[in-house]
């Protein structure tokens, strides 16, 4: 009978443990889509006062380290100004890796209208 008690309390430990550790996991993964979040919009105002400096530029690949964006990894923006074209207007393409080189890093892409008079 004490066998059969420790067997039950062994299982809700258990699966206690394992829902610790999905709950830390889903944290540090919600943690990291909010910095890449701002890392991506950080990048786009940089993009865009660059482009209101220098109406030729054309884009850059940043990287930074953990220290400098207070995260948990480091974190690359690759920025691509797209000249118009005959179906679409000329914009800003961000894309935003973070943490870089890791299983689950997130990878998030969004695009920015350039409008002629902000510049």
């Amino acid at each position: 009978m004490a066998l059969v008690c420790m067997l039950v309390m062994m299982s809700i430990v258990g699966g206690m443990l394992q829902g610790a550790i999905l709950a830390r996991r889903q944290l540090h993964e919600q943690r990291d889509l909010r910095q890449a979040e701002a890392i991506l919009e950080a990048g786009a105002d940089r993009a865009f006062l660059r482009l209101e400096k220098d109406p030729l530029y054309a884009g850059e690949t940043m990287m930074f380290s953990a220290e400098e964006i207070v995260g948990s990894g480091r974190a690359e923006v690759s920025i691509e100004v797209v000249p118009a074209a005959s179906d679409e207007p000329k914009h800003l393409r961000v894309v935003v890796e973070y943490p870089t080189g890791q299983v689950h890093s997130i990878r998030k892409t969004r695009r920015f209208p350039v409008e002629a008079k902000k510049l």
